[in-house]
């Protein structure tokens, strides 16, 4: 049986609003925002592989080759360049001098995987041929993604690393989305006020997997945590409230990092919900979050 739920923080579930979540930017509003340089672009490489829409965002000021910020979808396992929370990134990009390229992948249903993940890989590879065009540094990439684009990223992680012999720069991946077979003493406990149920979990990763969702033989690509092997990879910077229902899988794949030599780097936020930071950005705890991820990213873009 699972134990009590640990309790929210309470200034978080006071200001909780599930709006900025849902709300989601329109480009023109991107783009009358003086201060970045937002272009449409596709990626494309040589085969049978769909061109892929993506956004490329740098600061108007920036000068130079620019690290990489690399973002699929904005959580869940829906698709869309990340604008739910496109915003924050370009805060989080202007900080550290560096461009933003959101891609645009395929939705689900309609589409599952493996097809958001070869979208993304199609983005990597065309950016490591126009870099140059694109003023920004192909070495200098760091995947990051929340909820389900954090599975994402880290299946894109593992995929670089097996197909390609690519390491990216580092890996942030926020309240990611592990594990398919949903099923740990956190996602058995009721839900907080306010805060999504198990379920959700569950019912995203059939949008993107279909019936094979928990069953024998889903791909790392797919769901990281099937992964056997995760040396290799990137500094990874993984991060998850104590109320999230995916703690337990997210601090599993730290250890699991670690036992295979890697360098991960874990937080664990007592009193903290799934999107905490975005449903409650003013939160005392949200911006010691946000202001933990800025210092990681400062040290990994000084390492590369």
């Amino acid at each position: 049986m699972p134990g009590p739920t640990p309790p929210v923080d309470p200034e978080l579930a006071s200001l909780a609003d599930p709006g900025p979540l849902r709300g989601t930017p329109l480009l023109d509003d991107l783009r009358r925002d003086s201060a970045f340089l937002i272009e449409e672009r596709r990626a494309s490489v040589r085969g049978p592989a769909p061109d892929v829409p993506v956004l490329v965002c740098r600061p108007a000021e920036a000068t130079g080759r620019l690290p990489v910020l690399l973002l699929p979808h904005g959580g869940g396992m829906d698709a869309g360049p990340a604008r739910p929370h496109l915003a924050y990134y370009l805060r989080v990009a202007r900080e550290l001098n560096a461009a933003v390229v959101a891609v645009d992948h395929r939705s689900v249903p309609e589409h599952l995987f493996p097809v958001a993940s070869e979208d993304c890989l199609t983005a990597v590879t065309w950016l490591s041929t126009c870099a140059h065009d694109l003023a920004v540094d192909a070495d200098r990439v760091v995947l990051l993604g929340f909820g389900g684009a954090g599975a994402l990223a880290g299946g894109l992680a593992l995929r670089l690393r097996d197909r390609l012999g690519l390491r990216p720069l580092g890996q942030m991946l926020l309240s990611p989305m592990p594990d398919d077979r949903t099923g740990t003493a956190t996602a058995a406990r009721p839900a907080p006020p306010g805060v999504g149920a198990p379920r959700t979990n569950e019912d995203a990763w059939a949008h993107v997997l279909g019936g094979l969702r928990g069953a024998a033989g889903v791909p790392p690509y797919a769901a990281p945590a099937r992964a056997e092997d995760l040396s290799g990879l990137p500094p990874t910077y993984l991060e998850v409230g104590a109320l999230d229902v995916l703690r337990d899988e997210v601090v599993t794949c730290a250890q699991r990092v670690w036992a295979a030599g890697g360098d991960a780097e874990l937080h664990v936020w007592a009193g903290a919900f799934h999107g905490f930071d975005f449903l409650a950005p003013a939160a005392a705890l949200s911006r010691q979050a946000r202001a933990t991820r800025l210092d990681w990213l400062r040290r990994i873009l000084v390492r590369g």
